[in-house]
Protein backbone atom coordinates (compact mmCIF):
# COMPACT_ATOMS: atom_id res chain seq x y z
CA UNK A 1 0.00 0.00 0.00
CA UNK A 2 3.04 2.30 0.46
CA UNK A 3 6.05 3.20 -1.97
CA UNK A 4 8.70 4.36 0.49
CA UNK A 5 11.17 6.82 -0.71
CA UNK A 6 14.07 8.17 0.80
CA UNK A 7 15.22 11.88 0.47
CA UNK A 8 18.32 13.16 0.56
CA UNK A 9 20.69 16.16 0.81
CA UNK A 10 22.88 16.04 -2.01
CA UNK A 11 25.64 18.29 -0.47
CA UNK A 12 25.34 16.70 3.51
CA UNK A 13 26.40 13.95 1.93
CA UNK A 14 29.33 15.47 -0.08
CA UNK A 15 30.47 17.24 3.38
CA UNK A 16 30.29 14.09 5.59
CA UNK A 17 32.14 12.17 2.90
CA UNK A 18 28.95 9.94 1.48
CA UNK A 19 29.68 9.24 -1.84
CA UNK A 20 25.93 7.26 -2.85
CA UNK A 21 22.80 7.26 -1.02
CA UNK A 22 22.54 4.10 1.12
CA UNK A 23 20.96 0.82 0.00
CA UNK A 24 20.56 -1.12 3.62
CA UNK A 25 19.23 -0.01 6.81
CA UNK A 26 22.93 0.07 7.68
CA UNK A 27 24.01 1.40 5.18
CA UNK A 28 21.93 4.82 6.38
CA UNK A 29 22.37 4.53 9.98
CA UNK A 30 26.02 4.41 9.43
CA UNK A 31 25.95 7.33 6.48
CA UNK A 32 23.40 9.18 9.57
CA UNK A 33 25.36 9.13 12.40
CA UNK A 34 27.92 11.00 10.07
CA UNK A 35 25.81 13.56 9.24
CA UNK A 36 24.10 14.80 12.81
CA UNK A 37 26.31 17.22 14.46
CA UNK A 38 25.54 17.87 18.44
CA UNK A 39 27.12 20.85 20.24
CA UNK A 40 26.93 19.66 24.31
CA UNK A 41 22.76 19.69 24.39
CA UNK A 42 22.11 21.26 21.24
CA UNK A 43 21.66 19.58 17.82
CA UNK A 44 22.82 21.51 15.22
CA UNK A 45 21.86 18.98 11.87
CA UNK A 46 19.96 15.98 12.09
CA UNK A 47 21.37 12.65 9.62
CA UNK A 48 18.40 11.13 9.97
CA UNK A 49 14.98 10.94 12.59
CA UNK A 50 11.57 9.31 11.77
CA UNK A 51 9.35 11.93 11.73
CA UNK A 52 7.46 12.65 15.27
CA UNK A 53 3.90 12.20 13.72
CA UNK A 54 5.12 8.63 11.86
CA UNK A 55 4.89 6.55 15.29
CA UNK A 56 5.23 2.93 15.07
CA UNK A 57 1.79 2.35 12.99
CA UNK A 58 2.92 4.77 10.75
CA UNK A 59 6.33 2.27 10.29
CA UNK A 60 4.39 -0.80 10.41
CA UNK A 61 3.68 -1.67 6.95
CA UNK A 62 7.36 -0.94 5.95
CA UNK A 63 8.38 -3.73 8.44
CA UNK A 64 6.23 -5.91 7.91
CA UNK A 65 4.79 -5.72 11.85
CA UNK A 66 1.05 -5.14 11.09
CA UNK A 67 -0.34 -9.07 11.07
CA UNK A 68 1.14 -9.34 14.74
CA UNK A 69 -2.09 -10.12 16.22
CA UNK A 70 -2.79 -13.47 17.51
CA UNK A 71 -6.07 -15.50 17.86
CA UNK A 72 -7.16 -13.29 20.90
CA UNK A 73 -6.36 -9.99 19.02
CA UNK A 74 -3.36 -9.11 21.33
CA UNK A 75 -0.36 -7.56 19.79
CA UNK A 76 2.37 -10.33 19.99
CA UNK A 77 5.51 -7.78 19.77
CA UNK A 78 8.10 -10.63 20.44
CA UNK A 79 6.86 -13.19 18.38
CA UNK A 80 6.75 -10.67 15.16
CA UNK A 81 10.04 -10.27 13.38
CA UNK A 82 8.92 -7.66 11.96
CA UNK A 83 8.08 -6.15 14.98
CA UNK A 84 10.66 -6.31 16.35
CA UNK A 85 12.93 -4.99 13.54
CA UNK A 86 11.00 -2.08 13.76
CA UNK A 87 11.28 -1.52 17.74
CA UNK A 88 15.31 -1.83 17.04
CA UNK A 89 14.95 0.92 13.85
CA UNK A 90 13.42 3.16 16.80
CA UNK A 91 15.99 2.21 19.36
CA UNK A 92 18.42 3.95 16.89
CA UNK A 93 17.04 7.27 17.65
CA UNK A 94 17.20 6.98 21.89
CA UNK A 95 19.99 9.82 22.12
CA UNK A 96 18.46 11.93 20.17
CA UNK A 97 14.82 13.05 22.10
CA UNK A 98 12.09 14.67 20.14
CA UNK A 99 12.54 17.61 22.33
CA UNK A 100 15.55 18.51 20.93
CA UNK A 101 14.79 17.85 17.08
CA UNK A 102 11.72 20.34 18.22
CA UNK A 103 14.10 22.73 19.59
CA UNK A 104 16.53 22.64 16.13
CA UNK A 105 12.96 22.93 14.21
CA UNK A 106 11.89 26.07 16.33
CA UNK A 107 15.45 27.58 15.52
CA UNK A 108 14.89 27.88 11.94
CA UNK A 109 11.69 29.25 11.88
CA UNK A 110 9.69 25.90 11.59
CA UNK A 111 7.02 24.99 14.35
CA UNK A 112 7.28 21.01 14.56
CA UNK A 113 3.64 21.38 13.77
CA UNK A 114 3.75 22.61 10.86
CA UNK A 115 3.28 20.37 7.28
CA UNK A 116 6.44 21.37 6.14
CA UNK A 117 8.78 18.47 6.32
CA UNK A 118 12.73 18.73 8.01
CA UNK A 119 14.39 18.05 4.90
CA UNK A 120 13.45 21.44 3.07
CA UNK A 121 15.32 23.07 5.36
CA UNK A 122 19.49 22.95 4.84
CA UNK A 123 19.95 21.05 8.04
CA UNK A 124 18.49 17.16 7.81
CA UNK A 125 20.27 14.67 5.59
CA UNK A 126 17.68 12.19 4.99
CA UNK A 127 13.93 11.97 5.57
CA UNK A 128 11.80 9.08 4.93
CA UNK A 129 8.28 9.72 3.12
CA UNK A 130 6.22 8.29 0.35
CA UNK A 131 7.55 8.42 -3.41
CA UNK A 132 5.36 11.23 -4.00
CA UNK A 133 6.54 12.88 -0.97
CA UNK A 134 6.32 16.69 0.08
CA UNK A 135 9.86 17.21 0.63
CA UNK A 136 10.67 18.83 -3.26
CA UNK A 137 7.44 20.60 -3.20
CA UNK A 138 8.23 21.89 -0.19
CA UNK A 139 11.40 23.01 -0.84
CA UNK A 140 10.57 24.93 -3.79
CA UNK A 141 8.81 27.24 -1.27
CA UNK A 142 11.05 27.63 0.84
CA UNK A 143 14.28 27.93 -0.73
CA UNK A 144 14.64 27.90 -4.81
CA UNK A 145 18.27 26.92 -4.10
CA UNK A 146 17.58 23.51 -2.49
CA UNK A 147 15.48 22.34 -5.26
CA UNK A 148 18.16 20.64 -7.17
CA UNK A 149 20.02 19.54 -3.93
CA UNK A 150 17.67 16.77 -3.21
CA UNK A 151 17.81 13.27 -4.41
CA UNK A 152 15.82 10.43 -4.18
CA UNK A 153 15.75 6.75 -3.72
CA UNK A 154 14.04 4.15 -2.60
CA UNK A 155 14.01 3.62 1.38
CA UNK A 156 16.39 1.00 2.13
CA UNK A 157 14.09 -2.31 3.31
CA UNK A 158 14.70 -3.97 6.13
Amino acid sequence: MNSWALYYNKSMLKAAGISSPPTTLAQLYADSAKEWKVSGNKIDQIGFYPDYNQGFEYFGSFFNAVNCFNSAGQYELASCPGALTEANFFAQYANYPYSDIAALETAYGQSPAATTTRSSRVKEGFYMDRALGRAPRTSRSRTAAMVSNFGVVAFPGP
